[in-house]
């Protein structure tokens, strides 16, 4: 899958090697897993990030996703959790977490999917659904599955995954590059989960 100037290669459902990462190791048995490599197209054999993604995770397990997330709420049984192994500018790999919740089925227009994006140090992003959008003619209608994700900091859109149609995320102009590296594999991460495919078509990536 490329996507801007960033492409996810080496997309596999299941492994049999064996990792360190704390959220792989808990996992290892969830019923749906898979995991891609984050590269920059202009450094085809550089790895950004390794990104291992989580979803049918027994329910007698949330309270310990919780907990470990800083005891964020989970209201809703559908679970995803994804670990991010990303490389800073130094060479060593920092371990992120993502866990997005949501209902199997909106009915209200007020229910949100929502979810934290959190590493060792630093600062914790927050994560949501949306599902409005225009038609042509002007008209503001509401889906009642996601038609998007954003990745927020303090309230502030950093970054919008967009999963209809082809597909494709926006970012914020004054990310670092540490950040957009961060925000990049998330959105992959959910963009994959939309769709989990061999190959895809290109995806686009805007700057705002």
């Amino acid at each position: 899958m490329n996507v801007g100037n960033y492409m996810a290669t080496n997309i596999r459902r299941g492994w049999t090697e064996t990792y360190h990462f704390t959220f792989v190791i808990r996992w290892t048995g969830a019923r749906e897993r898979y995991r891609f490599v984050v590269r920059e197209s202009s450094r085809p054999d550089d790895t950004v990030a390794t990104v291992f993604c989580f979803t049918k995770i027994r329910q007698e397990d949330f309270t310990w996703v919780a907990r470990r997330m800083g005891g964020i709420p989970i209201k809703y049984e559908n679970l995803f959790a994804v670990t991010i192994a990303l490389r800073d500018s130094s060479g060593l790999v920092q371990e992120w977490e993502m866990v997005y919740n949501e209902p199997m089925m909106f009915i209200s227009p007020k229910q949100r999917g929502t979810g934290i994006l959190k590493g060792p140090t630093g600062p914790v992003y927050e994560l949501e659904s949306y599902h409005y959008f225009r038609r042509p003619s002007g008209k503001r209608l509401w889906s009642n599955t996601p038609i998007g994700f954003a990745i927020k900091k303090n309230g502030k859109e950093l970054a919008i995954a967009d999963i209809i149609n082809r597909g494709g995320y926006y970012l914020s102009t004054d990310l670092s590059d540490f950040e957009k590296n961060l925000m990049t594999s998330a959105c992959m991460a959910l963009l994959l989960r939309r769709d989990l495919r061999d190959r895809h078509e290109k995806a686009d990536v805007y700057y705002d």
